[in-house]
């Protein structure tokens, strides 16, 4: 859970013939108290909200806490995230509505019931709304709530007159925040938290040794929540898994690895299917006793191709330009663009080799290749990778079409040197596919 935060600040424009310098610095000074405290009780309202998702959920439980000056508590959960929770009073505020659940388990948000499940209802998990201060004009800031996961929406929160609610940085405040109390139980086994309003009580577990933790990749394989895993490396992501014996649950045709260190972080391995998009949640459970601790990740395929020729061996179709190509009912037939065709198939993988027949032919990233074009059937040459350096053919004599197609992908077509023949000759009207793609 990571919390994000917004506050809008504006410095007028002071003339400094008009004020004293040591003027104008308390008049920084304070607006920047100002901002600090409002940030703060931002702060504090978002992790109390993270700590009832945490409560509501129940497939967490807390490794260890401790207990802050200001009374507030530092948790460490078993996914390795920590929350400072501040139960009561969260910051000075003259007219902040209260946060809590209703009986039909929806936030209740300034005494107005919103349309977001605080609870999970037919497999829909509920969601965690996150708040933050904007500002309308200097001084005067008005709060702001996001139910969206990846903050990118946004709207006012209203009070029951249907108005916004502004948020004041100094003065004192009664209004409590939506957790009334939170502490460890007198065993020292649970962490108790008390929501404001309801009165509603969750016992959260302590329990030591047990994590079960994933770390988020890199922001670049992240897109829009989920893990972009290639289909031809898979993927691999840091793991924190600490107990007696982990399950792993993955999407189907997902190969998953993950396995308990209780000293050391291991890793997280994920093979996907060879398909692209393909889609799912992971998901890690370890025990320990008779808890549990569980965390999760979104993947989605990313299909990298490698090789062309096993693509097309495998039923795919490759396009160059307008013309579509894949492997026909035989291994001797082409379809091009719907159209079946004797052609020869073949790929060609040594340097300095010779084609002698014409065909449909996959060639190596990089290799010199002679073409003897002694025949009328379809030419089609193709970069047997779709990312590495360009074959180069050299034909001995010209390109004949008589009714049939030159279809080359990828790949440098040269004359021998000296060569005093032309390069191409169409024999017939016929409108014959000649498709080149670089």
């Amino acid at each position: 859970m990571k919390i994000y935060k917004y506050i809008g600040v504006a410095l007028m424009v002071l003339s400094l013939g008009a004020c004293k310098t040591d003027d104008l610095e308390r008049d920084i000074d304070a607006l920047k108290d100002r901002v600090t405290a409002m940030e703060a009780k931002v702060d504090r309202l978002n992790e109390s909200m993270n700590m009832i998702r945490v409560a509501l959920d129940g497939n967490k439980t807390i490794q260890c806490y401790t207990e802050n000056e200001d009374g507030s508590y530092t948790l460490t959960l078993s996914d390795g995230n920590t929350i400072t929770l501040t139960q009561g009073e969260i910051g000075a505020t003259d007219v902040y509505q209260e946060v809590s659940i209703s009986t039909d388990g929806n936030w209740v948000i300034g005494g107005v019931e919103t349309k977001h499940h605080a609870v999970a209802v037919d497999g829909v998990p509920g969601v965690t709304p996150q708040f933050r201060l904007a500002m309308e004009s200097e001084g005067k800031y008005y709060w702001e709530v996001s139910y969206d996961v990846s903050k990118l929406t946004w709207e006012e929160v209203k009070n029951q007159q249907g108005t916004r609610v502004y948020a004041s940085a100094s003065g004192s405040s009664s209004v409590a925040g939506p957790i009334a109390s939170a502490a460890p139980n007198a065993t020292g086994d649970k962490f108790e938290i008390t929501l404001t309003g309801s009165g509603t009580k969750y016992e959260i577990p302590i329990v030591s040794g047990l994590a079960c933790a994933i770390t988020e990749p890199n922001p670049g394989n992240m897109e829009n929540g989920y893990w972009i895993v290639p289909t031809n490396t898979g993927a691999t992501t840091s793991i924190d898994l600490k107990g007696e014996a982990v399950l792993i649950s993955a999407p189907e045709g997902w190969t998953v690895t993950a396995s308990i260190d209780n000293s050391n972080p291991t890793t997280l391995s994920v093979t996907p299917p060879n398909q692209d998009g393909a889609e799912g949640v992971i998901i890690l459970q370890v025990h320990k006793g008779l808890h549990w601790a569980i965390d999760q990740i979104k993947v989605r395929s990313k299909k990298v191709i490698t090789s062309w020729y096993q693509e097309f061996l495998a039923g795919a179709e490759i396009v160059v330009n307008d013309v579509t190509i894949k492997k026909g009912s035989a291994d001797n037939k082409v379809v091009i663009n719907g159209e079946e065709v004797d052609l020869t198939v073949d790929l060609i993988d040594t340097d300095n080799a010779e084609i002698t027949a014409d065909g449909l032919y996959f060639i190596e990233a990089g290799l010199n290749v002679t073409y003897k074009n002694s025949q009328n059937k379809n030419k089609v040459l193709i970069n047997d990778s779709p990312t590495g350096e360009k074959p180069v053919v050299t034909c001995t004599n010209t390109i004949t079409l008589n009714g049939t197609s030159l279809i080359c992908k990828n790949v440098a077509l040269k004359l021998n040197e000296n060569a005093t023949y032309r390069f191409l000759t169409i024999n017939t009207n016929n409108a014959p596919y000649v498709a080149f793609w670089v």
